[in-house]
């Protein structure tokens, strides 16, 4: 019969492996991300498991496999009892999800041997736990407590990587106030999101043309269309904003792929990033108006997946937008929130696993994490 003591001893010989106690629960993590937990009154072991393949290793271990918190449900988690499962399987278990918590070269240096997959998992199907839908959150107690490795890194344009405050000043010349610049983002914000809640689908230009125009009958202020167009059209040359330029050139020296996602239409998205002096950066720029969907929907952030032929697990969003967070982070990705000032998180999502107050502080933990 397996023991607790005989997972500890597994777990404990995994370089880099940690033990908390936790409310009564022993958990066993790198950094901050927990890979395998066991109940209180030591019946039960959690570990980092897939949670596309859950479904179908309960359906074919019921007795063996299952959720011990339902709340768990929404995570990348399994338990299993100690008492049916060999010293061999827990071994593998434990093992496996170490391996999806920390680099690659790490695991294949200490287990002297490429990643594999989750062998045999006694009679149930066998997972491979490198694969893309391995790289996700791995969760116990119903909160995130770290996320694991990705591979694609994709970047928010608008405010997360570009100065909106460049239009400050022509904000002043229209409308009288550079107050109102910041509200007309807003308001173009919750045009998109009605349209996509609505069925009735609007791109980001015309949603910052209608919310201009809006703008100027509540406040009162004339305009023409050759003025909305004007003020628009400058969204396609926008600075970086100050630390980007050397911050994405670090992470461009990783092993990392590098995406801009932006809601902008295809054609604003490539001038932005060239007049920006960033589009050398990015393999591609992924406009959401080419799924029909802007973000937080959820088939943007799969289009990064579906062009990179990863997982989107193993796709990690960084914006400054806590409604673009909450998108990723409800797709299946992995975050990175650029808390640039007046940006904080919502309280109603879940938080990314990294946060920073810049682009170089965020990509000094992505490069840590990630890399």
């Amino acid at each position: 019969m397996v023991t607790a003591q005989d997972v500890r001893a597994v777990a404990l010989s995994l370089p880099r492996t940690e033990e908390h106690l936790i409310r009564d629960q022993v958990k066993f993590r790198v950094g901050k991300i927990v890979y395998v937990a066991i109940s209180p009154d030591e019946t039960v072991m959690g570990f980092g498991f897939p949670r596309e393949e859950r479904a179908a290793m309960i359906a074919a271990e019921p007795d063996r496999f299952f959720l011990y918190r339902p709340s768990d449900a929404r995570f990348n988690w399994i338990d299993t009892y100690l008492t049916l499962i060999s010293r061999a399987e827990m071994h593998e278990f434990v093992t496996d999800a170490w391996r999806m918590v920390v680099p690659k070269r790490l695991a294949a240096a200490h287990l002297d041997q490429p990643p594999r997959g989750a062998g045999r998992l006694h009679n149930a199907r066998a997972v491979d736990l490198t694969a893309p839908c391995g790289g996700r959150c791995i969760v116990t107690g119903g909160s995130r407590e770290g996320w694991l490795m990705a591979s694609v890194i994709a970047f928010d344009v608008n405010e997360t990587l570009l100065d909106l405050s460049a239009l400050d000043e022509p904000f002043e010349a229209l409308f009288g106030s550079r107050a109102l610049r910041p509200q007309w983002f807003a308001l173009m914000l919750q045009l998109s999101f009605v349209g996509g809640l609505t069925g009735r689908y609007v791109d980001f230009g015309a949603a910052q043309r209608a919310a201009l125009a809006m703008l100027a009958e509540r406040e009162g202020v004339p305009v023409s269309p050759g003025d909305i167009e004007a003020l628009v059209s400058r969204m396609s040359s926008l600075p970086p904003h100050p630390e980007v330029p050397d911050a994405l050139a670090a992470l461009a020296r990783s092993s990392l792929r590098m995406f801009a996602l932006t809601n902008s239409v295809q054609p604003v998205a490539e001038a932005q990033l060239a007049s920006a002096g960033l589009s050398g950066y990015f393999e591609a720029a992924i406009s959401a108006d080419s799924v029909g969907h802007l973000k937080p929907a959820p088939q943007p952030y799969h289009a990064v997946a579906d062009r990179c032929g990863v997982g989107i697990g193993d796709v990690r969003l960084v914006a400054a937008h806590h409604w673009d967070i909450a998108g990723a982070l409800s797709a299946g990705c992995q975050a990175a929130f650029v808390a640039r000032p007046g940006m904080v998180l919502s309280p109603l999502s879940d938080r990314p696993g990294i946060v920073g107050p810049d682009l170089t502080a965020v990509v000094e933990q992505i490069i840590a994490t990630d890399v």
